[in-house]
């Protein structure tokens, strides 16, 4: 998904707290928990991020390797999407 700007899915309600967030998808009633790394992730897609400025987020902001930041990024996008919580 690089260079494609994501966006949390306009079914989903964010609650954000000082340990992270919960998610909350509309449409079907459930709910998920992230922690404070998660939260700083659907805060920077509701801002339109592509999966290149989460990685420098990560990066920047939490002191990961850039490869490891990227895969923790696809794997966090990927678990959006399974979950209809993400799309374009």
């Amino acid at each position: 998904m690089p260079g494609i700007s994501l966006y949390l899915a306009h079914s989903v309600r964010t609650f954000i707290d000082r340990d992270g967030a919960i998610l909350l998808n509309i449409q079907t009633g459930r709910y998920y928990s992230i922690n404070s790394v998660g939260s700083r992730i659907c805060s920077a897609l509701q801002q339109g991020a592509d999966e290149a400025k989460l990685t420098a987020l990560l990066t920047s902001e939490y002191g990961v390797h850039p490869s490891i930041a990227q895969n923790d990024a696809t794997q966090f996008l990927a678990l959006l999407q399974r979950h209809k919580l993400l799309e374009q």
